[in-house]
This record gives structure tokens, C-alpha cells and sequence, in this order.
């Protein structure tokens, strides 16, 4: 596999108009548990198996450009930034997927949406995250949609064959929820 970036990694979804998170980010352009039905395989990154990441920089100067600067822009991602639009991260990968835990990109978006208060609705099929995650995430500006597809394991094999365990993702699930998350279970 290569290790490619891709720009545009903060963009508008294509339902800006009435979608609930219109603001999305991806730290990654594929994903690790490869589930069947996903409509972002049918890029043609992912059918080349390239790893796709975030230019972390880009991300970080669109932030310094929201946050720290009173220049005027008629850029609309830097203005709904600067609103404080919550991010919907997870829309074209899982942000939470194994690559994650050796290359910290959505670690380092965590620390940007501290450093900025910018909320993030994260969506993933993970059920666990290292202690380095949950040292800086916070239940204030960040929340969980945890993806499940049906109860049986055996039969989500067959269409998330990477995936952790339904049982896996509701004990992270209720674990996010003890911990104070806003969480919610996308069935």
C-alpha cells in the first residue's frame, strides 16, 4: 500500500443545504475494515488500495486562518470554522480505523478542535481507543455516532469483514456514554 495525501480534507457535504452536518472532515481517504457496501470504495483511490491521509498542515492553516486571523474571506469553510459549525468526521473512512493508531491524524484533529473549541461528531465502527485518545477527548465539544448493521456477528463478517464485534461496539458504546459522550447509534 502507498502512503499518498489528498487535499480537501474539511469540505461541505453534497447535502449542504439539509443535512444536519454539513461541515465534514476525513483525516483519511479509505478505510481499514473495508466494508462491503461502502459508498466511498467506489473511488478510485480505494479500489487501488492507496492509504490516503489528510495533509495535516492544510488542516492546521485552515484553522489558523479561521481562528486566527480577522481577515475577511468569502471562503465558506473558514466562515462556518469561524461559527464554530460542528465537524462531522468519519464521512469517507472511519477516523477511528487501525491506520489511525500508527499515523495520529484525527489524534491531532482532536487537539486542533481543543485548542479552537470546535465541536466534532465523530462516526466510527471502533470499539476501543488508546488512553492517549481518551487523555484529551471531551464529552463538552465532542460526540459519538457508533455504525451497527445487525446483532450477529457471523452475518456482519460478511459485509464488514474488518470490523469489531456488534457486542465489541455497544460495550464502547456504553462505555462513551459513561464517560459523558453524546452518543448515538447509527442502525
Amino acid at each position: 500500500m502507498k502512503n499518498n495525501s489528498y487535499s480537501n480534507p474539511i469540505g461541505i457535504t453534497q447535502q449542504f443545504r439539509f443535512c444536519g452536518n454539513p461541515l465534514r472532515v476525513d483525516m483519511y481517504k479509505d478505510c481499514g475494515f473495508q466494508c462491503n457496501y461502502c459508498f466511498a470504495k467506489t473511488m478510485v483511490s480505494l479500489r487501488q488500495q492507496d492509504i490516503n491521509c489528510a495533509d495535516i498542515e492544510q488542516v492546521k492553516g485552515m484553522f489558523e486562518k479561521a481562528f486566527e486571523s480577522n481577515e475577511p474571506t468569502n471562503n465558506i469553510k473558514i466562515e462556518l470554522l469561524r461559527r464554530r459549525t460542528p465537524l462531522h468526521c468519519g464521512g469517507l473512512s472511519d477516523p477511528f480505523q487501525p491506520y489511525e493508531f500508527t499515523k495520529h491524524l484525527t489524534l491531532e484533529l482532536i487537539k486542533l478542535s481543543n485548542k479552537y473549541q470546535v465541536p466534532i461528531t465523530f462516526s466510527t465502527k471502533q470499539c476501543y481507543l488508546p488512553q492517549e485518545y481518551w487523555d484529551i477527548l471531551d464529552p463538552k465539544i465532542h460526540a459519538f455516532q457508533v455504525s451497527l448493521i445487525g446483532y450477529d456477528n457471523e452475518w456482519i463478517k460478511k459485509y464488514e469483514p474488518n470490523t469489531p464485534s456488534p457486542q465489541e461496539r455497544l460495550a464502547f458504546l456504553k462505555q462513551l456514554h459513561e464517560k459523558g459522550f453524546w452518543c448515538a447509534m447509527r442502525v
